[in-house]
């Protein structure tokens, strides 16, 4: 058995839950019992809502320190041979106690330094080959997009290049502090866009009301809350905004042109690494530039994607950059451990 300890909230969203269902998927098609350990709730309503088994633990996302006690009791109960971590909160002192009991898998892009990992991930496109090779020799790593994890819906999917640009799609990740999503709504109708805007949030977006009032008010504005149809939901748009995490490589397999932008710094170097291989418009860092200038950057960029060059180019170089196997590439290696 293979355990799973991950999180998802209000304050880091449903991105690290979704890559990790994506990883178990695949690891149960090959056989493998998988255990999700979590102690938040919307972690826990979404992980059971997609079927998965799952231990609910006390304690914070932010200390996983204080959890070690209940942790631990769950590996060795289930006999658990091999734990995958995604958490941007672990701790030498987590590690080492983990690893007395099962080997650890570490999925993220952190460029910290932790003894007694047998394998990490990192599926960016901007990984530091130096750094994973002085740092972790004696460990397994699986590096670059070709372990992207991806759900299988995204591979049934594709986006077609329409001459005009009709339907937008913008999803800016399911943090409550969060507040991109109605700026963007309103440069977009400002702009005297006469197509369909849709946006995904979810339940926890701290702009819920003003933007289902702004749609209530629109009947080309849509709200779509807490999905799970993401890969057909944008297959049906011609252009993504989105938060510069998971979702960008998500739509570089469906080949929808897309404008990016980072929430957070450890999003900005695959923004701008995307911009440079693929052509997608990246606006800059909420964080370090500003959210009004970054508004104002997608503006500039909306006016640019009007050209059906651009947009044709840009997707059919998105689709050269995901081959869609990640979920197996790991899982098979995460066996193979």
């Amino acid at each position: 058995m293979i355990a799973i300890r991950v999180d998802g909230n209000g304050d880091i969203g449903i991105g690290h839950i979704m890559r990790c269902m994506s990883i178990a998927g695949a690891l149960v098609e090959n056989g493998v019992e998988v255990l999700f350990i979590t102690c938040d709730n919307l972690a826990e309503e979404i992980i059971l809502k997609n079927g998965y088994n799952l231990q609910k633990i006390n304690g914070a996302y932010n200390d996983l320190e204080l959890q070690l006690i209940e942790t631990v009791d769950i590996l060795d109960k289930y006999c658990i041979e091999k734990i995958l971590i995604d958490s941007y909160y672990i701790t030498d002192k987590y590690v080492n106690e983990i690893s007395e009991y099962s080997k650890v898998i570490l999925l993220g892009s952190m460029k910290k330094v932790f003894k007694n990992i047998s394998m990490i991930i990192n599926y960016s496109c901007t990984y530091d080959r130096e750094f994973y090779n002085k740092n972790y020799a004696d460990s397994i790593c699986l590096l670059g997009p070709k372990y992207t994890p991806m759900r299988k819906e995204f591979l049934k999917y594709r986006c077609v290049v329409k001459n005009d640009i009709e339907n937008i799609l913008i999803t800016t990740g399911g943090t409550q502090k969060n507040t991109m999503c109605y700026g963007i709504l309103k440069g977009i109708m400002g702009s005297r866009f006469k197509g369909k805007c849709t946006l995904i949030v979810s339940g926890k977006c701290r702009e819920i009301d003003e933007l289902e009032q702004y749609a209530s008010l629109h009947n080309n504005v849509v709200v779509l809350k807490n999905i799970n149809n993401m890969a057909e939901v944008m297959s049906q748009n011609d252009l993504l905004i989105t938060a510069a995490g998971t979702t960008m490589y998500e739509c570089c397999a469906i080949g929808i042109p897309a404008i990016t932008f980072a929430l957070v710094d450890e999003q900005e170097a695959d923004g701008i690494k995307l911009k440079q291989l693929t052509g997608m418009g990246y606006c800059g860092n909420v964080e370090k530039d500003g959210r009004e200038n970054v508004l104002n950057n997608i503006k500039g960029q909306l006016k640019k994607m009007r050209e059906y060059n651009v947009r044709y180019e840009m997707s059919n170089t998105m689709k050269k950059v995901i081959n869609g196997a990640g979920n197996t590439n790991i899982a098979m290696e995460m066996i193979k451990l």
